[in-house]
């Protein structure tokens, strides 16, 4: 990532997060560029499963520290957090999930040493959430049309009045194109893979 692991004014070990009264509070290494705390990471053993204990201790670091992103992992995984809904305030879901084995990497270029921009992660914040937003919203419209839904698609191609029972018609007659388009859509995709 660029950052000069011997360089104290680019990454520090033990860094000192104490909360109120509670002292001697440290996250495992912060990350500093032009003398600014951007990232905490809070390191687990490769064998921890991450759970809300940990994001515990990431949130109190977080309150008392400058960093925009905090960065909670167990060398495998990687669950990256800002404060997206609260300024100062860290997120309790993270924005960002990154699995090294299995994921592409190319996203973690924006946090490197020479790439790091605030701005750019924070359009990519609001990417993601947004598209996270979008996706729920998708699939739940997929799995149960809404009257909504319903009532858009069925007036593009009905012109009559859109009675209760015309409704439930078009609830059923668009619930199974979607999964028609659904099921092509997997088939495409692993047919793709296959070649």
């Amino acid at each position: 990532m660029g950052y000069d692991t011997e360089n104290p004014d680019e990454v520090k070990a033990e860094y000192v997060c104490d909360v109120g009264v509670k002292t001697s509070e440290k996250v495992d290494l912060a990350i500093l560029i032009d003398d600014e705390v951007k990232m905490l990471v809070e390191c687990k053993s490769a064998k921890t499963k991450l759970n809300s204990n940990h994001l515990n201790q990431l949130f109190r670091y977080y309150s008392v520290s400058d960093a925009r992103i905090a960065i909670l992992t167990n060398g495998v995984e990687y669950r990256f957090f800002t404060d997206s809904v609260k300024s100062g305030r860290m997120d309790s879901e993270p924005f960002l999930i990154v699995d090294v084995v299995n994921d592409d990497l190319s996203v973690l270029e924006l946090f490197s040493r020479e790439k790091y921009n605030d701005e750019k992660i924070e359009a990519l914040v609001d990417e993601l959430k947004y598209r996270t937003a979008i996706r729920e919203i998708l699939l739940s419209e997929f799995s149960n049309p809404s009257d909504e839904f319903v009532g858009l698609i069925a007036k593009q191609v009905y012109s009559g009045r859109l009675t209760s029972d015309k409704r439930k018609m078009f609830k059923k007659l668009i619930s199974k194109e979607l999964e028609v388009i659904l099921s092509n859509v997997v088939f495409d995709y692993v047919k793709r893979i296959i070649l």
